[in-house]
């Protein structure tokens, strides 16, 4: 079971990083080296959390996107938060501020 769950976080953060159309050394830098990433997308290695909470910042997912059994869509705040280079929760607050005047 656990190596079900690696090679689907593997697959997982090895797609997104295509889709986006980034190498594995753009994902691991400037922490983490190409071989690391490569490691990590064949099921090889566990990442360290503070890996995996730079490749799902990178990535523009969150955490649980990758590890869930069927990843749910990202909503459209954590899109454009992801476009804007943004965490979602800080894009939150300026939209709330600017709407409601909080």
């Amino acid at each position: 079971m656990d190596q079900l769950i690696l090679n689907r976080l593997g697959a997982r953060i090895r797609q997104r990083r295509l889709e986006l159309g980034m190498t594995q050394a753009e994902l691991g830098s400037p922490e983490y080296t190409k071989s690391y990433i490569s490691q990590v997308e064949k099921g090889l290695i566990w990442p360290s959390l503070p890996a995996m909470i730079h490749i799902a910042q990178t990535l523009g997912r969150p955490i649980d996107w990758f590890l869930a059994e069927e990843p749910r869509p990202a909503t459209p705040l954590e899109q454009l938060a992801a476009e804007l280079g943004v965490e979602p929760q800080r894009l939150r607050a300026a939209l709330e501020r600017v709407l409601f005047g909080r």
